[in-house]
């Protein structure tokens, strides 16, 4: 599944994700080169994201595997991918 986030964690197990007893959403992200995805931010949540593989454009910062970016007070978040790309997102409070 490109071009979209999969839920693989979550405090209430939807989705089919994996239950963790903490107010945190992870999400693994699959991009193909020339890929935008914009994502809903809840309010007073707050942002990471780990670059596992390619390269990618996360709010005007190019990030490349092994890298994370903190991202905060946000509604919408933009990821564009420069390279074919997989990323962790978490989404905390």
């Amino acid at each position: 599944m490109t071009d979209k986030l999969q839920k693989v964690v979550s405090a209430t197990g939807e989705q089919q994700s994996l239950t963790i007893h903490q107010d945190v959403k992870v999400y693994r992200g699959l991009l193909l080169a020339g890929q935008t995805l914009n994502h809903k931010i809840a309010k007073e949540r707050y942002l990471w994201l780990q670059q596992i593989r390619g390269r990618l454009e996360v709010e005007g910062h190019s990030i490349k595997p092994g890298d994370g970016i903190a991202l905060q007070e946000l509604t919408n978040l933009q990821i564009v991918a420069l390279e074919d790309a997989e990323f962790l997102l978490f989404d905390l409070i």
